[in-house]
């Protein structure tokens, strides 16, 4: 998926709402029923990379799906492909969520799954409850995108570097270097020069 910025006057990128313009020029050309018949190829290989062009291929035969309309023509068809919208609580700054008409700072995370159930523990607190509460989620559901904004390493905020930052420079906590062989600071143990007596040996 590439997207292109859109050139707005009036305001700045990091505080940018309009959606963004995705180009879907890489991905191939094909009429929505070659697409989906890829899909339930895809499916039956348990080939995840291939089911993902396939949807791509799909969604860019039919521009105004939604990642609902989605869930709900593979759920209909029985196709044995799920779009799983989970919590993504550990997401960065410079990363968001985008659905598939560009809107960014989506709620959800999409997942494409061969099953509906949590395969792993760990899924299970992140995961639906039901099948309602996924069709609801992916109502506000995409997938992770990069924002395009730079972090400032000053005051930790989107839009600018430390260089151009507005805020009073701020002193990081500098990391102390010791050396595991000496116990001095300053330097690495690669580094050392010092020789414990118990390691040196004599010829005779």
């Amino acid at each position: 998926m590439k997207i292109l910025r859109r050139t707005n006057i009036g305001h700045v990128a990091v505080d940018c709402k309009n959606p963004r313009k995705i180009d879907r020029g890489h991905i191939d050309e094909v009429e929505a029923d070659v697409a989906w018949a890829r899909i339930e190829e895809a499916v039956k290989d348990r080939d995840m990379d291939d089911v993902k062009e396939a949807v791509q291929q799909y969604i860019k035969a039919c521009p105004e799906l939604t990642y609902l309309d989605l869930e709900r023509g593979l759920r209909n068809c029985d196709i044995g492909l799920f779009l799983i919208a989970m919590e993504a609580p550990n997401m960065v700054p410079t990363l968001t969520l985008m659905d598939l008409q560009g809107n960014l700072d989506k709620k959800y995370k999409v997942n494409y799954r061969f099953s509906s159930k949590p395969l792993r523990p760990s899924e299970r607190e992140f995961w639906p409850k039901s099948d309602d509460e996924n069709l609801a989620r992916l109502a506000e559901a995409g997938e992770v995108v990069d924002r395009g904004l730079t972090k400032c390493s000053n005051c930790n905020e989107l839009g600018h570097i430390a260089k151009k930052c507005p805020q009073e420079k701020r002193e990081h906590e500098r990391v102390v270097i010791t050396c595991f062989n000496c116990g001095e600071q300053g330097h690495r143990t690669r580094d050392c020069e010092y020789i414990p007596t118990n390691k040196i040996k004599f010829n005779g």
